[in-house]
């Protein structure tokens, strides 16, 4: 049974950071909104709340306006979700970026980004990286403890936490931005070679807010496990819940397959955030764990790429615990999560609030229930636009953008997913899904990873060619993976080249890079031409 929020039924123009705060404070001030593992301590609603009035205090005497960008580095802390909540709180653009993600390309984007302050913490070392953002003060953001005191931190003075201790707590400065200015510039990864800043205003990621509270039915009882760097849209996206709710983030530094379940014992989490990666992970060296151990425990999420449908079934079955899986990207916010009061296995859920979603055929004409399509949205969460690397920027003008991917919706509203518009295989004029095949690869007991290709060829367009990962300790032959295929699949669609590596390429958010098994097959037809 779902939970009304106050929330639910608001515009999101209506909302603010500070206004969320307030309301926190006010009715549940000894709340706890965040808690880290790895520091072993957590943050009340009321002292989020001051905090973020002393970091608006802050800004306000440093002459800062709507619309000044302000870069946050670091790793998963209380500090940098107080940083978050205070450069949101003001209205300034906060600029986030995963320096393990983006090294590479971390001096051109600050560079793009051109900000006025960066915020970093004690792990990163900001010389090599100065001289890109040009007269922008840089400035370490240091460590905040309950009971440390103006006096504590003198000696600490040229850190952001600090130089904040002796600013009023009380909610005294007005916010600068308003609903249409910039929240927020976060560099997605998809799978390009360079990431994309992408721009969210205050209206969209209080729609975000709303919306995603709603599609997995948080309340303030919930406590919220989120181990990924709070640099991706998803992870915040949980902080935002956190905001609306009064529910509580628990944070890990990243994923530990050993420690998992533990924070989730420890921590009483009620829904665990997840990705296909560590899912997977969990189901290699599966812990003596069933869901009577983990009491609290409501559901375990997977979003952020696709989860086959037989590791679904493989982890519900070996824990007990149902998994709900999430839909979205960064341009569009969640676009669609299985209820969980009424999940469909192999469906990606009903189409979140305030989404407005469309099947559309090459002609742009809207498809009807089963008629796969690709999948269009459009919402008050849908992304301002673009960062462009020259520094100038891009307008999506609040169009209808396509999400990329293809599928259908059921009679009841359930969202399919069949797979990637660029990732199609037309062999001799059938259209054929990557996905499809893989999922059928996986179910063989030998397999534990599976890519599929199209390659040229010169009678049918393309052929279809699966690289396998073989599990370990398992023998198998191509041939014996063929015919597996070939008792599930139609024969336009069974591999016709089975090839085993030792791994399957990912970009860095865990998705299968397609384009990089491609790069291998072509490289192999190289090394095999005749001299």
């Amino acid at each position: 049974m779902t939970r009304a929020r106050w929330t639910d039924d608001k515009d999101p123009g209506e909302l603010s950071v500070l206004g969320l705060l307030e309301r926190l404070d006010r009715v549940s001030p000894d709340g706890e909104m965040v808690y880290s593992i790895p520091q072993g301590r957590g943050i009340t609603h009321r002292q989020m709340f001051a905090l973020s009035n002393r970091i608006a205090c802050f800004f306000r005497d440093r002459g800062f306006r709507a619309n000044d960008r302000v870069v946050l580095l670091g790793a998963n802390s209380l500090e940098y979700l107080v940083i978050y909540c205070g450069v949101w709180r003001y209205g300034l653009t906060l600029v986030i970026i995963n320096t393990e993600m983006n090294a590479v390309h971390l001096e051109g984007i600050l560079g793009t980004v051109a900000p006025r302050m960066v915020l970093h913490d004690s792990s990163f070392d900001p010389a090599p990286f100065r001289h890109a953002t040009g007269d922008a003060q840089w400035l370490r953001f240091g460590e905040w403890h309950a009971d440390a005191s103006p006096v504590d931190t003198g000696a600490k003075s040229e850190e952001l936490f600090a130089l904040i201790a002796g600013y009023p707590s009380t909610a005294d400065v007005e916010p600068v931005a308003g609903p249409e200015d910039f929240a927020c510039i976060a560099f997605t990864s998809g799978t390009s070679s360079k990431p994309k800043g992408v721009i969210n205003t205050y209206r969209g990621i209080m729609a975000n807010a709303i919306s995603t509270s709603m599609a997995s039915d948080v309340g303030a009882e919930d406590r919220l496990l989120e181990f990924r760097a709070l640099s991706w849209a998803s992870a915040r996206s949980r902080f935002l819940s956190a905001l609306t709710t009064g529910c509580a983030m628990v944070i890990a530094e990243r994923f530990s397959q050993s420690r998992f379940f533990d924070w989730i014992r420890d921590q009483r989490v009620t829904i665990a955030y997840c990705v296909p990666t560590a899912i997977n992970m969990l189901l290699e060296r599966p812990a003596q764990v069933s869901r009577t151990d983990l009491p609290t425990l409501r559901f375990v999420t997977s979003s952020t790429a696709p989860l086959p449908l037989e590791r679904q079934r493989q982890f519900e079955a070996t824990f007990g615990i149902p998994i709900i899986q999430f839909y979205g990207m960064s341009e569009a916010g969640n676009v669609a999560c299985n209820p969980p009061e009424a999940p469909r296995f192999g469906s990606a859920g009903r189409i979140c609030h305030l989404q407005d979603l469309r099947i559309l055929d090459a002609d742009g004409n809207q498809l009807g229930h089963g008629q796969v399509g690709e999948i269009t949205t459009a919402s008050p969460m849908m992304a301002w636009g673009y960062l462009k690397d020259d520094g100038t920027l891009e307008s999506l003008d609040g169009k209808r953008m396509s999400t990329g991917d293809l599928g259908y919706l059921d009679a009841e509203g359930y969202l399919h997913l069949t797979g990637r518009v660029k990732d199609l295989i037309i062999r001799g004029g059938v259209s054929i899904q990557p996905l499809e095949i893989d999922n059928v690869l996986l179910k063989h007991p030998a397999v534990s990873q599976a890519s599929t290709i199209g390659v040229p060829d010169k009678i049918y367009g393309e052929e279809v060619v699966a690289y396998v990962v073989a599990k370990n300790g398992a023998s198998v032959s191509a041939e014996a993976i063929k015919a597996h295929c070939s008792a599930q699949l139609p024969e336009a669609k069974v591999p016709k080249q089975v090839i085993f590596v030792a791994d399957i390429a990912k970009n860095e958010r865990g998705k299968v890079d397609r384009n990089a098994m491609k790069a291998l097959w072509t490289s192999a037809q190289g090394e095999n031409r005749p001299s």
